[in-house]
């Protein structure tokens, strides 16, 4: 038997992170990531966040997986 789950999931990301990414690009405007955080990164309508930044590998796949069991 084929089962195929759809699940809409989250990669966390947090504020400190993208001001960093800012910081390191060099050609972003001071405050652009602040400023996009809330649309680009919403935390609204996912069945499950996954926190690459602080998870590992398998610490994500085992979050995957008790999501769709």
């Amino acid at each position: 038997m084929l089962w195929h789950i759809k699940l809409k999931f989250l990669r966390g990301i947090y504020m400190e992170i993208i001001q960093k990414w800012e910081q390191e690009r060099k050609d972003r405007c001071p405050g652009s990531a602040e400023a996009s955080f809330t649309y680009l990164y919403p935390r609204d309508g996912y069945d499950l966040t996954v926190d690459t930044h602080f998870m590992t590998a398998s610490e994500c796949v085992n979050r995957i997986l008790d999501g769709i069991m």
